[in-house]
């Protein structure tokens, strides 16, 4: 049987183990404590940044934001356009405007770059940590406010996807703003703070519009939160707040497409994308990308015209039949659909883990920081090689690492073919060994005709053991709103860039691999190798071994996994619905939204900030356990 008193002292001790304490520190030092908290975030941000600025420059998630950032500063207006759209043309609602005019103003602040915007970016991030301390603050001890704040300052994934271009990373701080005034109002209600909640909910929503129903969502899950008077005006006001907000993208939709759109549109295609990504056999025949969207939409409606946007023509109409099949493959096999939303809410609960996984589920492994500064030069070559590769040379003194690959060179000894064998992503090739200096940076740049097939390129110590720097080798591919075909650039010259640093390295090779596809051809015409000079800030070593440690031995799926459900139990145990209402609202609305279409990684990252604070009550407990009677013993009477 259950010892229900045995149950409530150990309630007990959790509730006096996790609860508040009284402020130990003043204002100033609390403020001094948030900025520390920042600029530690922000510096490990601006080291991720370091290391993907070349591999993520102009990498643009969600097509359409350039477009339409790019008619803001055209027509100086942010929701109207200047020219009338024409009747059924959804393109300017397929998102939000708030992203398109951040990107507007990164436009005009760079010359259409959008470093500053990713600036912005990491600026909100590193924010994030003090909020979620302020929030843990409020609702636990000092020491649970600051373990969480690590877990956010050290987060490969909120540095990582703070760098895309794109609003995920954006949404999450209008999030933690909402939660915090919303805590604020339980302990002293006042209309004001629970507007602020509600107007950043808002906000959140121009950004994205994941959180649409979130007002209505928290102003039902939080009301026994609140005193019995104030649930009403909570709910009202949360909710009334959040509309006026969004009111603007509403009437826009109403006056210039003649529908009635709260945010965007967008809702079918995520639907039945989303049932491609499980559907492997192709029993519902739904389609897999944007692209093979609008392919599939000229062949259901027989409208060629439809190829070409997958929101114009009859954007509109086209979403909601979308959202029309989706909804009969659900019926059809429900079972099967239950299951997929179990599965997208258990990967929602994963980190970095070993292996490689497939779309999108790949989307929750990220690069942990490197150990050694990169590449930090321009990619302008202002000096002779000092080192060049002719194809007749790879063919004598390179070599083969596959007997099923080989290696031709043409009559005119001006290229040379290599023939992959039928491996996956096996190193087929490489050439002699180059000698090189340590720490210094170097681009490599290789001269092949088109490809046909998908290919990679290599740089890699002599010893073949560390990669240095890799780069895809893809054939031109259907783009959205553009068809390019191979057949019109064919034998035409590539020339391919690698930029790397060679860090502790003296000696390297330049592999070729399969990427995915058997038997790839590579048809290469020269290699050649140029000295960029030293590699700048290689002080920063220490701090990023001490930040690597950290980030491969915390942030996977094995430890964290566990150490969120264990703090479920305890957050539960202390019998405080406040607490685990407010922690667990986020996470449990995404779970059931969010879980019912299409889901990467990086739109639910919010929930993350919240499910942070439930391992760091795993931690201090676990502390107060085994530290707590020596601490109590060395303080000072």
């Amino acid at each position: 049987m259950v010892n229900f008193s045995t149950l409530a002292k150990i309630s007990k001790i959790l509730a006096d183990y996790l609860s508040p304490c009284e402020k130990q520190t003043t204002k100033t030092k609390l403020v001094m404590l948030c900025i520390v908290i920042f600029l530690i975030a922000l510096s490990i941000r601006l080291l991720y940044w370091q290391d993907h600025y070349l591999s993520l420059a102009g990498q643009w998630y969600g097509l359409g934001y350039d477009t339409q950032a790019e008619r803001i500063l055209s027509d100086g207006g942010i929701l109207f356009p200047k020219e009338p759209v024409k009747l059924g043309d959804a393109r300017i609602i397929d998102h939000p405007p708030g992203y398109s005019t951040l990107m507007a103003i990164s436009f005009w602040l760079s010359n259409k770059s959008v470093d500053p915007l990713i600036f912005f970016q990491i600026l909100c991030d590193s924010f994030t940590a003090v909020m979620i301390f302020l929030v843990a603050l409020e609702l636990l001890p000092f020491a649970v406010g600051i373990i969480s704040a690590t877990f956010v300052i050290f987060s490969p994934h909120f540095a990582y996807y703070s760098l895309i271009s794109s609003p995920d990373s954006l949404v999450s701080l209008p999030a933690l703003v909402a939660i915090y005034f919303i805590i604020l109002a339980m302990k002293n209600f006042q209309i004001q703070k629970v507007a602020i909640a509600g107007i950043a909910i808002g906000i959140s929503c121009w950004l994205r519009p994941n959180a649409m129903l979130l007002s209505p969502f928290l102003a039902i899950v939080l009301l026994p939160c609140f005193a019995r008077k104030d649930w009403l005006k909570y709910g009202f006001v949360l909710v009334i707040s959040t509309v006026l907000v969004i009111l603007p993208i509403t009437i826009r939709n109403i006056i210039v497409f003649h529908e009635f759109v709260p945010i965007s549109i967008g809702v079918g295609i995520n639907l039945i994308e989303g049932i491609a990504d499980y559907d492997k056999e192709k029993r519902f025949g739904m389609p897999a990308d944007d692209q093979e969207v609008a392919l599939l939409d000229a062949v259901w409606y027989n409208r060629p015209e439809y190829k070409g946007n997958m929101w114009s023509p009859d954007g509109f109409e086209r979403d909601r039949n979308r959202i029309k099949r989706g909804i009969e493959v659900i019926k059809k096999d429900p079972l099967w659909f239950f299951g997929i939303v179990l599965h997208r809410i258990t990967f929602m609960l994963h980190y970095n883990d070993k292996g490689s996984r497939p779309w999108p589920f790949n989307t929750a492994i990220v690069p942990i920081i490197k150990a050694e500064a990169p590449f930090n030069h321009s990619l302008m070559v202002s000096s002779q090689a000092i080192w060049i590769a002719s194809p007749d040379s790879l063919s004598t003194q390179g070599k083969l690492l596959s007997s099923q690959a080989f290696i031709s060179l043409s009559d005119d000894k001006e290229t040379l073919t290599l023939q992959g064998d039928n491996s996956a992503f096996n190193n087929q090739f490489i050439s002699q060994s180059i000698k090189i200096s340590k720490y210094t940076d170097y681009v490599l740049k290789i001269t092949i005709k088109t490809p046909e097939e998908e290919s990679a390129v290599k740089v890699l110590s002599a010893d073949q053991n560390n990669t240095l720097a890799s780069n895809v080798i893809s054939p031109p591919k259907t783009v959205y709103r553009k068809k390019v075909s191979i057949d019109e650039n064919k034998n035409q010259p590539l020339v391919i860039s690698i930029p790397f640093a060679s860090e502790k390295v003296d000696e390297i090779v330049v592999a070729f691999s399969n990427n995915g596809q058997e038997k790839p051809k590579i048809l290469i015409n020269k290699i050649e190798l140029y000295t960029m000079g030293s590699t700048p800030y290689t002080w920063t070593h220490y701090p990023r071994l001490l930040i690597r440690a950290v980030q491969k031995n915390i942030y996977n799926t094995y430890l964290m996994l566990p150490l969120i459900i264990i703090g479920v139990f305890l957050v539960v145990g202390t019998c405080r619905k406040q607490l685990f209402l407010v922690l667990l609202a986020i996470p449990v609305y995404y779970f059931c939204l969010q879980s019912i279409i299409h889901t990467e990684y990086r739109y639910i990252l919010a929930i993350h900030y919240f499910l942070f604070i439930i391992p760091s009550c795993v931690f201090y407990v676990l502390g107060k356990l085994l530290f707590g009677k020596f601490l109590n013993k060395v303080k000072p009477s």
